[in-house]
């Protein structure tokens, strides 16, 4: 046998390659077309599987119907109840006053209470009545004493007292004269006395002038030192302070004075009077009571 040509066989060789080309192709389809289901499928399946919106939800969670009782009804006889407010008021109105003033200590009935007359509705402090009713009883006293002693006439020992008052009177009425007598005795003695003082204080301040003035002239010729000049000036300085102390204490002396005078003749006044007062009774009490005034003390 003639050995076959290797041409031959190239000649073919194209031809399978080309169909090996075709047939995976064909392959490579039928998988493309398969991933193309499969993905088309997945994505149906997560569509139909997402979940409703939460407004979905809330009405499916709806609260389960509540239970009812039922009653069957039956012919009977109604009650209607109604309740109101009001106010009752009487049909007549009375204030009640007391006869005496006071603070209300006790109230003894109660709002809606029945009163009948001469009942007791409330009880007053009676501080004030007491107070006013012993000083009653004194004021009474007081005058059936007067009447008393009117009656019977004045007994030696109040004679004897109001003389004795009269003479106590009498001392103090001197012992302030002469107080006032013995200020006025002296008020000059103490004017001279300032007066002295501050004509003393005014002479010193004047030679301490004429001293700086003399000073000042030999400071400026050269025959004294400046310092001379300074401690004039302080003796003049010390002098006016003086001079002006004693102006001061002469015019509190006079108003001192003055005052002192016008609180003795006060009272040395008030004395006066209670002695003329204090005589009177005495005078009064040695004459007797008249029948017109034992007839108002009665």
């Amino acid at each position: 046998m003639e050995p076959i040509n290797p041409q031959v066989s190239n000649h073919y060789q194209p031809e399978s390659n080309s169909q090996s080309q075709e047939e995976t192709k064909g392959k490579s389809s039928a998988w493309l077309l398969t991933v193309l289901f499969l993905v088309g499928g997945i994505a149906l399946l997560q569509i139909s599987t997402v979940p409703e919106p939460p407004v979905a939800q809330t009405k499916t969670k709806q609260t389960p119907p509540r239970p009812v009782e039922t009653i069957p009804l039956t012919l009977g006889k109604g009650v209607k109840r109604i309740q109101l407010l009001g106010e009752v008021e009487a049909s007549e109105k009375i204030t009640i006053k007391s006869q005496v003033d006071g603070v209300i200590q006790q109230v003894k009935v109660r709002e809606g209470d029945r009163v009948t007359p001469g009942m007791t509705i409330a009880i007053l402090d009676g501080a004030d009545q007491q107070l006013a009713l012993a000083q009653a009883k004194a004021r009474l006293a007081q005058e059936k004493s007067n009447l008393a002693r009117l009656q019977v006439g004045t007994r030696p020992e109040i004679l004897a007292q109001r003389q004795a008052e009269l003479d106590a009177a009498k001392a103090r009425e001197q012992e302030a004269k002469d107080n006032l007598d013995g200020m006025i005795a002296v008020q000059p003695n103490l004017i001279a006395q300032r007066q002295a003082e501050l004509d003393g204080a005014k002479a010193r301040e004047q030679e301490a002038k004429d001293n700086l003035k003399r000073i000042e002239a030999l400071t400026l010729e050269g025959a004294l030192s400046e310092r001379a000049k300074v401690e004039a000036e302080k003796s003049a300085d010390a002098a006016t302070s003086e001079r002006l102390r004693a102006e001061a204490a002469l015019s509190a002396e006079q108003t001192k004075t003055q005052q002192e005078i016008a609180e003795a003749k006060s009272t040395l006044d008030a004395t006066i009077s209670e002695r003329l007062r204090i005589a009177a009774m005495l005078a009064e009490a040695q004459v007797g009571p008249t029948q017109e005034e034992i007839d108002s003390q009665k």
